[in-house]
């Protein structure tokens, strides 16, 4: 079986790294929902199930913000990274694994729906 825990996309020339971390996994489905956790039900206009409020809406914004400054027309001194973590939620084993094999970005951040 093929487990799939990080991939990343990367934009930009130099020999620095900006990164962007964040997460597209979702938390396990556990107890205590009012529904199938499993479908995304609206109720009075909120959305809710696993992963409706999270980090991946964000990363997205993220990565397409990051190809928009690369097509941008002025020099970049910065590769930016962005990391898609898959296993955030059950204790980012997915970051770990990234930064054995990969090198720590010069400076990053983490977008995040909570902010």
């Amino acid at each position: 079986m093929l487990m799939v825990i990080v991939g990343f996309a990367e934009f930009g020339e130099g020999d620095e790294l900006i990164g962007i971390v964040g997460h597209l996994d979702v938390v396990p489905e556990g107890d205590g929902w009012d529904q199938d956790p499993f479908e995304m039900v609206d109720i009075d206009g909120v959305l809710t199930g696993r992963g409706v409020a999270d980090d991946k809406g964000p990363l997205l914004a993220a990565y397409y913000a990051a190809k928009i400054v690369n097509e941008m027309d002025f020099e970049k001194k910065y590769k930016i990274r962005v990391i898609f973590g898959c296993d955030e939620e059950n204790g980012s084993s997915c970051v770990k694994y990234y930064f054995k094999h990969r090198p720590y970005p010069a400076m990053g951040f983490t977008p995040d729906a909570d902010f």
